[in-house]
């Protein structure tokens, strides 16, 4: 599963995730932790499971941090833990959010403290886009309105 909201990663850190999930049987999954380029801070934050393992995944204390859960626009999982799992995304039937739910199937998650893509929201982006319009509507008003008198 592969979230490609970025405006740039770094290949040769995605590899070493690969690497890691191969040398460690074990893991179930492993996470990048993604920074928004709008805000300069760590994207999907709420995915990360217990809250507190944020402190060594923001300062990269060490570069690999268990987690019960994670996201932040990136995940790869272990075929043969989601199929032996039964995990599936249910968007209908749950109160919280769709990464913690689905990540509790799962038994050794990792984030990769090193791997950070530059995100970007899709919403934000728009929202950006709208504003700039905006701005440029009331210029243009506000410029026709003082030319005309």
């Amino acid at each position: 599963m592969l979230d490609m909201d970025f405006l740039e990663y770094d290949e040769k850190g995605l590899i070493d995730m690969f690497q890691y999930m191969e040398n460690h049987k074990d893991v179930d999954g492993i996470f990048g932790m993604s920074i928004d380029d709008g805000i300069g801070l760590p994207y999907d934050m709420g995915a990360v499971k217990p809250i507190h393992k944020l402190i060594p995944i923001i300062s990269k204390l060490v570069r690999y941090v268990r987690v019960d859960s994670a996201f932040s626009g990136f995940g790869i999982y272990r075929y043969s833990s989601v199929w032996d799992s039964g995990a599936k995304y249910e968007y209908k039937h749950i109160n919280d959010i769709e990464h913690v739910h689905f990540n509790n199937k799962f038994n050794k998650l990792i984030v990769d403290t090193h791997y950070n893509p530059r995100y970007i929201s899709l919403f934000e982006d728009k929202v950006r886009f709208l504003s700039v319009v905006l701005l440029l509507f009331v210029i243009s008003f506000y410029l026709i309105k003082n030319n005309l008198r």
